[in-house]
């Protein structure tokens, strides 16, 4: 029944199936993750065995690092998704937060992997200086022209891949932080906090993919073009170009960035499905709206409150593009809005469209026009 009895007042209740189901759905989607993920690790395999890079032992250590790091955050993200795609405590909140620190945890293993590679490129710049040093004792002008750009480049990309390194600090801190906020504030849909923690989990995936271009950019294509410039300037055969051995792994870095890639893809859905039971486990219970010919009665932390239709309020719906998706909302006159997720409840906008009219014989209507997109 929709209506009280006693007065025939259209009642809405909050109902958790509509968000679970829209978790489970997640979770199912999941399964398929990983099985893509099986396929890319076998893909690898089989690359790196072909072309004969397939030797832990003779790559560089930052190589080997990288790649413990990443199978070590790849698997920590399956299990979290074994988890959630099984509906292991599907009602439990505990278990998603868990889940939740999880694949931060996961993610920001990745951020070691950049740490070695600035230990690496501060190195590197030391040799490019003392190359230089030796030009310039050599006296060969065009060479050390030649090498200058890429002396100055290695000391940008240096800076830069600090700078990165501490947002990603900073990200991870902050997500703990405002996870924390969240959990504390009783019936908090966490918009904001939710969505620093998506970017925190993601960021240093994409942060080591863009550090794999680099070390295959730097391999394959600037450090042959200085070579070829140092070439015409005769140089004596003793003086080379420095190297790293890590740019003779650029194979692996590529693979490796595939990892990460199909990684990335994986984590983002086992943390929405995670933060989607969050929100199950934090549905209020009892009625959620009344709508009566005298106003609005709606449920609030401060127990029920009633507006009149002669305060005007504003009843609209508010785009919302992640789960629990978009918002009824009730505006008040001098006083914060009023919002709940329409997955909250047992029934659909254009039900409760219907109830204001008939309350209000047509003079007020349930506004879904932020509701529509155009794409």
């Amino acid at each position: 029944m929709r209506f009280d009895p006693e007065d025939y007042a259209f009642v809405a209740h909050y109902d958790p199936r509509g968000l679970a189901n829209q978790a489970k759905g997640l979770g199912k989607q999941g399964l398929m993750r990983i099985i893509t993920l099986a396929i890319s690790v076998v893909i690898v395999i089989i690359i790196a065995k072909n072309a004969n890079v397939l030797h832990p032992t003779v790559w560089n250590h930052v190589t080997q690092w990288t790649a413990i790091f990443v199978l070590a955050s790849l698997v920590l993200i399956l299990l979290a998704q074994v988890v959630e795609s099984l509906g292991i405590g599907a009602q439990s909140a505990g278990l998603h937060v868990a889940i939740v620190v999880v694949v931060i945890v996961a993610a920001n293993l990745l951020l070691y992997p950049v740490y070695l590679l600035i230990a690496m490129v501060s190195d590197y710049s030391t040799m490019i200086r003392d190359f230089m040093v030796i030009l310039k004792g050599l006296g060969i002008q065009p060479a050390i022209d030649a090498v200058q750009p890429l002396a100055d480049g290695v000391r940008d990309a240096k800076i830069l891949l600090i700078v990165l390194l501490v947002i990603g600090g900073v990200l991870l801190v902050t997500s703990i932080a405002l996870l924390v906020v969240w959990l504390v504030k009783r019936r908090s849909l966490g918009w904001t906090q939710r969505r620093f923690l998506n970017l925190a989990v993601l960021y240093p995936l994409v942060l080591l993919v863009l550090c794999g271009a680099a070390v295959v950019f730097v391999s394959k294509y600037l450090l042959p073009k200085v070579e070829n410039k140092l070439g015409l300037d005769n140089l004596p055969a003793a003086i080379k170009l420095p190297g790293l051995g890590v740019f003779n792994d650029w194979l692996m870095w590529v693979l490796l960035a595939g990892l990460v890639v199909t990684g990335v893809l994986l984590i983002g859905g086992v943390t929405k499905v995670a933060e989607a039971r969050i929100l199950v486990s934090r549905v209020p219970v009892g009625n959620a709206i009344r709508v009566d010919a005298l106003g609005i009665v709606y449920d609030d932390l401060r127990g029920p409150q009633r507006v009149e239709w002669a305060a005007a309020p504003v009843i609209a719906g508010r785009q919302r593009g992640v789960l629990p998706g978009p918002e009824l909302v009730i505006g008040l006159p001098g006083q914060p809005a009023w919002s709940v997720p329409f997955m909250y409840l047992d029934v659909m906008p254009g039900t409760i469209d219907s109830a204001v009219r008939a309350a209000t014989m047509n003079a007020r209507t349930l506004d879904l026009t932020p509701l529509d997109k155009v794409f």
